[in-house]
């Protein structure tokens, strides 16, 4: 009895000759029996195997019998008390008197879990064998333990070949970007499921694309005991899009070359391409333009109908040979020919308008004097006109059908990079210069954007795990919102604070993204900002953030739709955003089991409220 309290098991003891049988706690605690149930009945035991097991381990018994073996053993199903089966391993040792078996005594083990885990084991093995794309299995290590065919044929190796080392011993060659490699190992050493595209090298030398597909495999302990690495050559997609770069690089460097000027549109007005050619016709450098109403540079006659015509191409509807009355840097009226076009992205949605132009300012003044002009002149001047209208159009027509290659804003990117590997001895140190700022400047708003819609994907994804650690209230508030403050020049950030605690456990990460977001729109949607309020405070176990500032507000019907991603106000007129900064605050405070609550009236301000839990 008191050895029989030192196990889980159930252990038994079968008085052969009677048929009667005796158990310990095991047949309560891991099948549910109690005690009057087992000893009311003849073969207990056999009567609980399952059907499909029932005669094999009945023979089994009688075999040990007729042998005279002492120890016994087998695997079988076992119904337990709610009519459900267990998976258990039965070993017994037998007692014989004048070479009968009289007693047998031994112990039952649940070994359900270990008979699941090798089932799911041998299936995921069948069709990791099956499947086209390459798998890899490596131990906790890091080291192969087995590859499918498909791999074999990918990679050259056989598995005697590549079994014991790593992955990164045979297949990485002079290409493989060191960078990658490393940053694998540290996310393996993560246990997390993730995926990486990496350069691998074939046995006999040649070079080949791999999206590596990670997943990690816990024993019954929950430790790491493998990871799956499922391998999907992408060599061909790599190819077709270095393709696509240099084809696009190739354009770019033509709109940036051309002879005749060539400015892009986005979708509210605001030029965001402008090439050397009408940089040096207005005298204004890309630097000065970007970002800035295109309209302000027409003549006040033009703006009507400069809006018209972007609104037409924005709506699908070109234009060709529109006389537009522009200004330069030195105040100086010139006519532009130009051609518009609408720019689509490769999901054919319209995001902007390309124009090409041409210089016409000369020949406009000389028309406008054609009524003083004797009559033989006439058909000369119209004729020259005439070609010249053509050749703008053939031009624009060859530029307008390129535009069209260029689908994202790394176009510009491209363009500029080209243009400095292929014209660099050409180029002035303050040319470099300032392409490289501009360089910069797309970079820059490229990352904002790309780390919103990252953000956005990753939590609909539940990839964002929080990491809490300890953090300093008043320090750490006060330290964002003048770093907030001095990003947004004048507007000034009022911080109260009254807390009962000094510190507490969070996210950082997400609180920082919380406070900046919730401080930036503040400042920006406050008409000439001069002050907005951060009071931070503690209510029972809740922190509560306010922000309120006295800006534009927020529209009833805007209210409704606040947290959605890529939503704006109707009342925002040119205010640049993405719509994304709310989004991003919602799901950041979701992440922290937090609440948020915006108040707003539409000229007088708005508060944001923020509550988080004091404890994690």
């Amino acid at each position: 009895q008191i050895l029989a309290k030192a196990t889980n098991d159930a252990i038994w003891d079968w008085d052969i000759k009677h048929d009667f049988e005796i158990w310990n706690h095991g047949i309560e605690t891991i099948f549910g029996y109690k005690e009057r149930e087992i000893t009311s009945s003849k073969q207990w035991w056999k009567m609980k195997i399952h059907p499909d097991d029932y005669a094999r381990v009945d023979q089994e018994v009688s075999n040990a019998f007729a042998d005279k073996a002492t120890n016994w053993s087998s695997e079988y199903q076992y119904l337990c008390a709610d009519g459900s089966f267990k998976y258990v391993l039965d070993r017994g040792y037998i007692i014989y008197l004048n070479n009968e078996p009289v007693r047998m005594i031994g112990a039952m083990q649940d070994i359900s879990a270990q008979k699941k885990y090798l089932q799911e084991i041998k299936q995921l093995s069948l069709v990791a064998s099956k499947i086209n794309n390459a798998v890899l299995i490596t131990n906790s290590d890091n080291r192969i333990e087995w590859a499918n065919e498909a791999f074999v044929t990918l990679s050259g190796y056989s598995l005697q070949e590549v079994t014991g080392h790593e992955p990164g011993e045979v297949l990485h060659g002079p290409e493989t970007d060191p960078v990658i490699a490393r940053r694998i190992n540290e996310r393996r050493e993560l246990r997390d499921s993730f995926t990486e595209e990496i350069v691998n090298y074939s046995k006999r030398g040649k070079k080949y694309w791999v999206r590596l597909d990670f997943t990690p495999i816990d024993d019954l302990k929950g430790k790491l005991a493998q990871f799956i690495c499922i391998q999907t050559n992408i060599t061909a997609q790599k190819e077709f899009e270095f393709q696509i770069t240099n084809i696009a690089r190739e354009f770019s460097s033509l709109i940036e070359d051309a002879n005749v000027p060539i400015f892009g549109i986005d979708r509210n007005g605001y030029i965001n391409e402008w090439n050397q050619a009408i940089a040096q016709l207005s005298g204004r450098h890309k630097s000065e333009v970007l970002e800035r109403k295109w309209t302000t540079f027409l003549g006040p006659k033009n703006h009507t109908m400069g809006q018209q015509i972007v609104q037409d191409a924005l709506e699908g509807k070109s234009a060709r040979n529109i006389e537009l009355l522009v200004t330069n840097k030195s105040k100086k009226h010139l006519m532009l020919l130009i051609s518009i076009s609408p720019r689509m992205n490769v999901d054919k949605n319209i995001y902007g308008v390309i124009c090409v132009g041409q210089d016409i300012t000369e020949l406009y003044h000389y028309r406008k004097g054609l009524e003083k002009i004797v009559k033989y002149r006439t058909r000369d001047l119209h004729e020259a006109l005439q070609k010249e209208k053509e050749l703008v159009d053939l031009k624009s027509k060859f530029v307008s059908i390129a535009s069209h290659e260029f689908r994202t804003p790394l176009s510009t990117i491209s363009l500029i990079t080209g243009l400095l590997q292929k014209h660099r001895e050409r180029i002035s140190p303050e040319q470099f210069t300032e392409k490289l700022e501009t360089i910069e400047k797309q970079v820059r708003h490229m990352t904002f954007l790309l780390d919103d819609l990252l953000i956005i994907g990753k939590v609909d994804a539940g990839k964002i795990i929080t990491k809490y650690s300890s953090v300093v209230i008043k320090e750490f508030f006060t330290r964002t919102a003048h770093e907030v403050e001095q990003s947004s020049g004048e507007c000034k950030i009022k911080v109260t604070i009254d807390c009962i605690v000094s510190e507490f456990d969070i996210d950082e990460k997400l609180l920082r993204n919380i406070l900046v977001n919730v401080l930036t729109n503040a400042i920006k949607f406050s008409s000439y900002c001069n002050e907005v309020a951060l009071k931070i405070s503690t209510e029972l176990d809740l922190l509560k953030i306010e922000v309120t500032d006295a800006g534009i507000g927020i529209p009833d019907e805007d209210l409704k739709k606040l947290f959605t991603a890529f939503h704006r106000g109707e009342n925002v007129g040119t205010i640049q955003g993405t719509g994304l900064g709310l989004s991003i605050v919602k799901k950041a405070v979701d992440l922290l089991k937090g609440d948020i609550e915006v108040q707003s009236k539409v000229g007088r301000g708005t508060t944001v409220t923020v509550t988080l839990p004091l404890t994690a």
